[in-house]
């Protein structure tokens, strides 16, 4: 009666215990590397699903901002709304609701956006102008003009590039260079960008849909991420931390970080979540080096130039009636180069025009001076408008962004080249066990160079990790190791029972297999299981 009275006292206090202990578990490290969109997603999954078994810090090598190749620039005019400075990626694609996360994620957070829509196609030289149901029909007809370059390249099985491919559909049907058709195609970013591989062609990964904006800027949606909803904790972010290289201890189970200013940090798990440029130009190192498949993999993905300026002026001159001017090419050496502008004023009623350049003009135009920015902004303006329309106009404030020539990106996003293959993202896309996980654009294929696709590659990053994924494997390959070798062991009994000669056929399977595990060699809990079974 009295171990009666005693036992729900005794349970409490067991209670008591586990909750203490459970308490002081110590917590593993998290670091991620690149406070990008991708580092940023991966870093809020953890922090939200991680509680009480992780502690993250995200480290970002910049030393004014996080959001790697987002980025809302109010350093010049801070009373901004946020689209009218967004120097990065800006508009989310709405071709396939189910596969872009960040369009629910906008919406549960209730992000302001708008619509940037209602295109004009301007061809100068022939003062030709095609909007409404005119250009959607030449849009239609280039579409499908696009798509039988694809699939003929992929009915004969040898890549060549969307340009290629396009310009052998064009010729094939007849198609004239001042046709609208032909002009809507070559104006094409992926006719633009070197060698885009007509193989691994994906519309909606460059081309098409991108028309949903935030007016706030997309580093607004950073902004949400690292600071949490009101029942989500803020993630903790360094700047000006620049991680040199990634040492792993395996018999450890530790990475240690050597940083820059030439300190270091040790921690449980790292997710690398910088761009590949980053790491194929070795401003990321790691040691033992990254595996083969990795090396190469980061050396072969195509990286593209794009870049953007932002324009204001005194008072808008343009039609505002159309949410996007795209102007045709009537040189090569005109492609890519500020043939589409977006019309801020039409979302945001503020006289701002954005620029798009792509491919070698992307790259060209870093290189030139503020004054020739300007120049070249008023030229391509009035061969677009009119020089009556501009020439008056005042140009209050340009902003642009260097993303080629920017340390910390190395360029504007992935991309197939011509002979790639997807397995080259889906290396990166599997972690280095047992600590060292990767998130990017550059680690999905399907996906691949989009905003969506960075943040999807974040959360999957960081679910890997909180799955235990990498215990899990070693557990699984430590059962198929234990397997083989009370196999091995099995039909060396087998043929000593029936008199065999098993040295012979040992070397033979050894030969075959690639293994030079010998009985001896098994450790001492295989050996001891196998005893047992003996």
């Amino acid at each position: 009666m009295k171990m009666q009275g005693t036992q729900p006292l005794f349970v409490l206090l067991c209670a008591a215990a586990v909750t203490f202990c459970n308490s002081q578990a110590i917590e593993k490290e998290v670091v991620v590397i690149g406070g990008g969109i991708a580092g940023l997603a991966a870093a809020r999954q953890i922090v939200n699903r991680g509680r009480g078994r992780f502690s993250v810090h995200v480290y970002e090598a910049r030393r004014e901002r996080y959001g790697g190749r987002v980025w809302t620039n109010r350093l010049k005019n801070p009373r901004a709304r946020g689209l009218e400075v967004d120097l990065g990626g800006n508009t989310l694609n709405v071709v396939n609701q189910l596969t872009n996360p960040l369009l629910n994620l906008t919406r549960d957070l209730e992000l302001e956006t708008a619509t940037i829509s209602n295109a004009q196609f301007i061809v100068p030289w022939l003062n030709k102008k095609y909007s409404d149901d005119e250009l959607m029909q030449a849009m239609i007809q280039a579409s499908t003009i696009i798509s039988d370059a694809v699939n003929s390249t992929r009915h004969q099985g040898t890549d060549r590039s969307i340009k290629d491919a396009i310009d052998s559909q064009l010729k094939e049907k007849g198609v004239g260079k001042e046709d609208v058709r032909s002009l809507l195609l070559r104006s094409l970013p992926s006719y633009v960008i070197s060698e885009y591989s007509a193989l691994h062609y994906q519309a909606d990964s460059l081309d098409f849909g991108y028309e949903q904006v935030l007016l706030d800027g997309m580093g607004e949606l950073m902004d949400r991420l690292v600071s949490g909803s009101e029942d989500e904790k803020p993630m903790k972010i360094r700047l000006r931390t620049a991680v040199r290289q990634v040492k792993v201890d395996r018999s450890q189970g530790k990475v240690t970080l050597r940083l820059k200013d030439g300190s270091q940090v040790t921690v449980d798990e790292v997710i690398v979540a910088v761009p590949a440029p980053v790491i194929a130009k070795g401003d990321l190192l790691f040691e033992p080096s990254l595996p083969k498949e990795y090396q190469w993999a980061v050396s072969q993905i195509g990286m593209s130039d794009g870049n953007k300026v932002v324009v204001e002026f005194d008072v808008p001159f343009w039609p505002n009636d159309h949410g996007v001017f795209i102007a045709a090419a009537q040189h090569e050496d005109d492609r890519g180069f500020l043939q589409t502008w977006l019309n801020i004023h039409k979302v945001l009623g503020k006289p701002v025009l954005v620029g798009l350049l792509f491919g070698d003009a992307a790259r060209r135009f870093e290189s030139l001076s503020d004054e020739e920015v300007k120049d070249s902004v008023l030229q391509k303006l009035q061969s677009v408008f009119g020089n009556d329309a501009v020439s008056s106009k005042n140009i209050v404030k340009i902003l642009r962004s260097a993303w080629t020539s920017d340390q910390w990106s190395g360029g504007a996003s992935s991309y197939p080249k011509v002979g790639n293959v997807p397995k080259l993202w889906d290396t990166f896309a599997e972690p280095l066990c047992p600590n060292v996980y990767f998130a990017g654009e550059h680690t999905v294929f399907r996906g691949h160079g989009t905003l969506h696709g960075a943040y999807a590659s974040g959360i999957r990053a960081a679910d890997l990790l909180l799955s235990s994924y990498c215990e899990e494997k070693a557990k699984e390959e430590e059962r198929k190791r234990k397997e083989e070798a009370r196999r091995k062991v099995e039909l060396k009994k087998k043929k000593k029972e029936q008199g065999l000669d098993t040295e012979d056929d040992e070397e033979k399977e050894e030969e075959q297999t690639g293994e030079e595990e010998t009985v001896e060699e098994i450790d001492e809990s295989v050996k001891k299981e196998v005893k047992d079974e003996l």
